[in-house]
């Protein structure tokens, strides 16, 4: 990745945290007033597996209710993501491209030099 492309994702990133910085800040009691299923919904479990080739799993339980979040930041914080998503897609098609029109020309100045 180019320093220009580096500092242009670095720039969406702060761009995305400033945006999600300027909502609006509830207070957890009025959250949790607002919405008594908050706990459940906003409670996550994440697992992994221990090995490889084990049916064994290990992980945690994250509990995002007690922090400020609200249907608004996580609404935009989805977007962000999918805005993030969609650009590392654009670069994938982009790195893919390029590197077929490497072996393109790699094999077009082969041909040449076997002409001449």
């Amino acid at each position: 990745m180019s320093t220009s492309n580096r500092a242009q994702g670095g720039e969406a990133v702060a761009a995305a945290w400033a945006r999600l910085r300027a909502l609006a800040q509830p207070t957890l009691t009025a959250l949790f007033a607002a919405d008594p299923a908050r706990s459940e919904a906003l409670t996550r479990q994440i697992v992994w597996p221990v090995a490889h080739d084990s049916a064994a799993e290990a992980g945690m339980r994250i509990d995002f209710s007690k922090t400020h979040l609200d249907d608004t930041a996580l609404a935009a914080a989805w977007k962000a993501w999918r805005e993030s998503l969609a650009r590392l897609a654009a670069a994938v098609a982009q790195r893919d491209a390029l590197a077929r029109d490497r072996e393109r020309l790699a094999w077009q100045v082969g041909e040449l030099d076997r002409l001449a």
